[in-house]
């Protein structure tokens, strides 16, 4: 089966503002379904022998979001928490050949990059739509830094409520999925993790610093994130702490 076609198909109708709420939820409950069959096939799998996924390598990908540039830290917040949440590891660097933006950079097995970066796409996709929406009403009274800072805050304040909401969500289904699956299934998957946390803990990465945002706007993208069409399943274990690039 070619599920990531598939599962682009059920992205993009999820996103698709011609049709109404219900249908387009109906789209995103397809695509997580269908994304979690492809995670756990994955992992039995590696259980069964399958050479490609046994033998499969962990990655470093840089990532650039696709949203409007003058935000482009903000946009790399948003999906370094998702990034995180869902077991990947991430760091915001610098594309210092593009201006200084700012660029993600995830670090997982290719198989579990793949699919996060399918959902990072609409993420943004998403969070651009709702912001350009609720920005239209800022208050006429506020400064343009003022705006500048309550627009940065819609964008993390979406990232925070989507990074807790794929939390919770990859927890459950990876408890639920493997017990249907077997124990082979939940080794692999703590098997990974190990691996993952072996070759993050050689990169030296070090803590950054957030930027300065508006609490109104943090409000407003919480709320929109709570909305947000989150259709994922297991794209991987492991969590830490934020990390950044020296470059």
């Amino acid at each position: 089966m070619d599920y990531a076609e598939k599962v682009r198909k059920l992205f993009a109708m999820a996103e698709d503002p011609s049709l109404n709420e219900a249908a387009r939820e109906n789209y995103r409950i397809k695509a997580e379904e269908l994304m979690v069959t492809w995670a756990i096939d994955d992992a039995q799998l590696i259980t069964e022998g399958n050479d490609r996924l046994k033998n499969e390598k962990i990655i470093r990908r840089e990532y650039v979001p696709a949203g409007p540039k003058t935000y482009s830290y903000e946009w790399a917040y948003m999906i370094y928490v998702a990034a995180e949440a869902v077991g990947l590891r991430a760091a915001i660097g610098k594309d210092y050949y593009n201006r200084g933006m700012s660029i993600v950079v995830l670090v997982g097995f290719e198989s579990d990059v793949d699919r996060f970066t399918m959902l990072a796409d609409s993420l943004v996709r998403q969070c651009a739509t709702s912001l350009g929406a609720w920005a239209r009403d800022l208050a006429s009274y506020l400064s343009p830094s003022e705006k500048y800072n309550e627009r940065r805050g819609f964008i993390k304040g979406f990232g925070t409520r989507v990074s807790k909401r794929l939390e919770v969500l990859h927890a459950s289904q990876v408890t639920e999925h493997t017990k249907s699956s077997g124990n082979g299934a939940e080794l692999v998957l703590v098997d990974r993790k190990a691996q993952l946390e072996q070759h993050v803990s050689t990169l030296g990465w070090t803590t950054g610093r957030g930027r300065k945002s508006g609490v109104h706007g943090r409000y407003a993208g919480d709320k929109a994130g709570a909305k947000a069409d989150i259709g994922q399943s297991r794209f991987g274990s492991g969590a830490g702490a934020r990390g950044s690039l020296d470059g």
